[in-house]
């Protein structure tokens, strides 16, 4: 007996299977724990990490309509504070400096998240 697929009917039924299961999240059938965004709401935004790479970030959040920066999280105390200084500056609202990102992804408004650490934090 050969089991072996072909390139073309692999691709097949990969897109197949993927498609039926983004399907499932429209039809109700996924469990879901994500909120759900409407049309009017905005979409909530944590930066990990704000020195230079962190600051391209939120410069890049705080330009698209719609979208909050509500996080700003890093270990080093002078970071968070450039970058809740700088969030404020481009926001309406002024977000809430954390130096664990553990307490932002406790949120559960907080829908998107930005990590800008080095290396060494990655895995964490």
């Amino acid at each position: 007996m050969n089991d072996s697929i072909n390139r073309r009917e692999f691709l097949q039924r990969t897109s197949a299977t993927g498609i039926g299961l983004g399907l499932m999240n429209y039809s109700g059938l996924a469990a879901t724990t994500a909120r759900k965004i409407g049309a009017n709401d905005k979409i909530t935004a944590a930066v990990f990490g704000t020195n230079s790479r962190g600051l391209a970030h939120i410069d890049c959040l705080a330009n698209l309509p719609g979208v909050e920066i509500t996080h700003i999280c890093d270990v080093d105390q002078r970071a968070v504070a450039k970058g809740v200084q700088q969030a404020a500056r481009k926001q309406s609202n002024t977000p809430k400096g954390l130096g664990d990102f553990r307490k932002a992804l406790a949120d559960p408004s907080l829908d998107v998240v930005t990590i800008a650490t080095p290396d060494h934090w990655h895995t964490p």
